[in-house]
């Protein structure tokens, strides 16, 4: 009979294997005893492992560089000590409004009360270490005091044919898959094929040529698991063209590549056999034009963007997103892009008598997330919000592309029950103001004055990140991947998806790219960062929340003098 540490172990070998990490016996005896004592399964310990690696740039894991791993692990997932001057109150106050219906003992709770409990060494409002500036970006050493951000116009209509509208899902035949991959791959192959003046030497995947050729096709694993790697790649062709043939691609003698399964490239070199192409160069996606926003205003914006979770893990009282909102109240942002989760694992209201209420998912967010952002426009605020779901929430439809967050019963119905009338099937979003608040999916592509802003809340840049393989990179790793949804004109150019995305691939169209932007925001759990990239300004601002942990979120400011980029500890 097999014992517990010999199941782990496989899950172990198998998780590391997934991203293309073979343990010695040393490091997988280390890497037991770490899951064990964290109580942390395999695949949470080899993601981490993969944010770590990608953000310092290591490739394997030894007896190096484990210990310094095993610091960032321990630092991640456990509470920690912090001891410091409590955080300086803000004069504005922020007192949930009366309800707009009534509702019977079911009060918005305080929230400064914090439900952490006392054996928790972390106090989220004791850090010291709130308003630090973790990532800065200002070419251009632009003072924004000395520029005026106001008001801003939101265009979401010139976009309408990509953002995802409300559909039926789990209804994509396995022929709609199909048709929907090899659409993609034609349009590619001939996008690049006339951006490089490849058309003569183009030639069908399979077919043996004694000359110098040029294959189009799509980037496949050939051993259908597991990470792409140097010698598992190989290329599907179309199939008109191809008949859906799959060749062997050797990259030995490419001097730099950055490659991943479902890339569309387009790979010259030579195929004698048929059966392999020795690749010389890579065509390794296109150029996208930027859109014209002919009479949109110029006139400087400065944009807030911020990540869920906004509580502490089983904590239901928001007060992170309480201090985000005391920020955007007394700042005045000209936009505030929220991406979720919203509510994660809070589904209790704290009554007056100090019980927790059981309540729905939807009833946690009228009373935390819309009575919060229902006091930023009892003011004269000019401040609009783009609302966007995520895959982590609760709230939202679990497919990608996603519908924005909507009512599941228009403007909910009234339920009494013995103590308490509720509100049920409704978000209440519609109680605030509709110009100022814009509910997009997710992806979603913007015109905000006269930028182009795209944003999507699934962490692509991790998933790639799992799979993409590279030699002598010419930029930095990260840039890189940001870099490849604009070559492939895709919020999630990946294929087959990360196992926590399930994909629609019927909409293809919904989740392109549509024109090249001027503003990327892509959240992820990688460290924030912010770079231009094929002149597109990419940010990730973080988490807003990373556990029990105080995480961050970005400030972007935008004007003729220039581009400014903060991302700051909440």
């Amino acid at each position: 009979m097999r014992g517990i540490n010999d199941s782990m172990c496989d899950d172990i070998k198998t998780a590391m294997s997934q991203q293309g990490i073979d343990l010695n016996t040393e490091v997988m005896t280390k890497c037991l005893s770490l899951c064990s004592s964290l109580h942390i399964t395999a695949e949470t310990m080899a993601e981490s492992w993969m944010a770590y690696s990608l953000n310092k740039n290591i490739m394997d894991l030894d007896d190096i560089s484990f210990d310094p791993f095993r610091s960032y692990l321990l630092k991640e997932l456990e509470p920690k000590q912090e001891v410091g001057a409590i955080v300086k109150k803000r004069r504005v106050e922020m007192t949930p409004p009366p309800p707009k219906k009534a509702r019977k003992n079911i009060p918005n709770p305080t929230p400064h009360k914090i439900s952490v409990s006392p054996s928790k060494t972390f106090s989220f409002e004791t850090r010291s270490d709130a308003g630090k500036v973790m990532v800065s970006y200002n070419p251009a050493n632009v003072d924004v005091e000395k520029v005026k951000y106001g008001k801003c116009d939101i265009d979401t209509r010139s976009f309408e044919d990509t953002n995802a509208r409300d559909y039926r899902y789990m209804f994509t035949t396995v022929e709609d898959r199909a048709d929907a991959l090899n659409d993609q791959a034609v349009l590619m192959g001939e996008i690049i094929s006339e951006e490089n003046n490849l058309e003569e030497i183009i030639k069908p995947v399979g077919t043996p040529h004694q000359d110098k050729v040029c294959l189009v096709g799509r980037i496949c694993n050939e051993a259908h698991e597991g990470r792409l790697n140097a010698t598992s790649i190989e290329m599907e062709g179309s199939r008109d063209k191809s008949q859906g043939q799959r060749i062997k691609v050797d990259v030995s003698n490419v001097k730099s590549y950055s490659m991943f399964s479902g890339q569309v490239v387009a790979v010259e070199g030579l195929n004698p056999t048929g059966r392999s192409i020795t690749a010389e160069k890579i065509y390794d996606g296109v150029s996208l034009s930027k859109l014209k926003h002919e009479g949109k205003n110029s006139r400087p914006v400065h944009i807030m963007t911020v990540t869920g979770p906004y509580t502490l893990e089983k904590d239901s009282h928001y007060t992170p997103l309480r201090d985000f909102l005391l920020l955007v109240k007394e700042i005045k942002p000209s936009l505030v892009i929220m991406t979720g989760p919203y509510v994660t694992d809070a589904d209790t209201l704290e009554m007056d008598d100090g019980t927790d209420m059981p309540v729905s998912f939807e009833t946690v967010f009228q009373h935390k997330i819309v009575a919060m952002l229902d006091l930023i426009f009892q003011d004269d605020n000019p401040t609009q919000f783009v609302i966007l779901p995520s895959l982590d929430d609760k709230l939202s439809q679990p497919v990608y592309p996603q519908p924005p967050l909507s009512d599941r019963i228009p403007e909910g119905k009234l339920l009494t029950f013995s103590d308490a009338d509720i509100d049920v099937g409704t978000l209440s979003i519609h109680t605030l103001p509709r110009n100022r608040v814009h509910l997009l999916p997710n992806p979603a592509t913007i015109a905000v004055n006269d930028l182009t802003v795209g944003v999507t809340s699934t962490d692509i840049l991790l998933h790639l990140s799992s799979d993409e393989i590279h030699r002598n990179l010419p930029q930095n790793r990260i840039a890189t991947l940001a870099q490849h949804l604009m070559k492939q004109k895709s919020y999630y150019p990946l294929f087959p998806a990360h196992m926590s995305t399930p994909v629609d691939l019927k909409r293809l169209d919904q989740f392109a790219m549509p024109c090249h932007p001027d503003i990327l925001i892509l959240p992820s759990m990688l460290a924030p960062f912010c770079r231009k990239v094929m002149d597109t300004l990419v940010v990730n601002p973080g988490y807003l929340i990373k556990g029990n942990r105080s995480g961050t979120y970005g400030n972007i400011w935008v004007s003729e003098a220039g581009e400014k980029v903060e991302i700051k500890k909440i």
